[in-house]
Parts: C-alpha cells; structure tokens; sequence
C-alpha cells in the first residue's frame, strides 16, 4: 500500500516493483490516477462487480463512470490529468 506516502516515494517504489519483477504479474490496488496510469491493464470495479478492462486512456475515453471519478479525484486533490 502506497496511500501514506507521498507521490515522489510512491514512484520510487513502484519504479523499484516493475524492476525486480520485470517478468511477472503484479496486481496494484491504486487510487492514485498517476499510479493507475502506469497499468498495462486497469479493472474497473463497481458495486463489487467488474465494470470494464482496458488502458487508463482507454477507460477515461469509453467508460463514463470511470472518467468522472478519475476527475473528481483529480480535482479534490489538484492533480493535472
């Protein structure tokens, strides 16, 4: 869980991940939208159930629900998009 550090120390650690495991699956549960946007694939849970599968990009683009709270996120915290 990355949520009590700051953005810089939440990069470090998540470069020091993809690195040590280069060639293996690794699951992230993020809040984070620059953390999310690192994800080769991103789940989509609502209401307990999957939503949608896809990019950051692709998933702000098709999935209304996903975008508006990427957004309202980004707006509570003043995080560029």
């Amino acid at each position: 869980a990355t949520s009590a550090v700051d953005p810089a120390t939440e990069a470090d650690i998540l470069a020091g991940l993809a690195q040590e495991f280069r060639s293996t699956t690794t699951l992230v549960v993020a809040h984070r939208p620059s953390t999310i946007a690192l994800a080769d694939v991103v789940l989509f849970l609502a209401g307990g159930r999957l939503v949608a599968a896809g990019t950051d990009a692709e998933l702000r683009r098709t999935v209304p629900g996903y975008a508006q709270l990427v957004e309202a996120y980004e707006r509570e915290r003043g995080e560029a998009a």
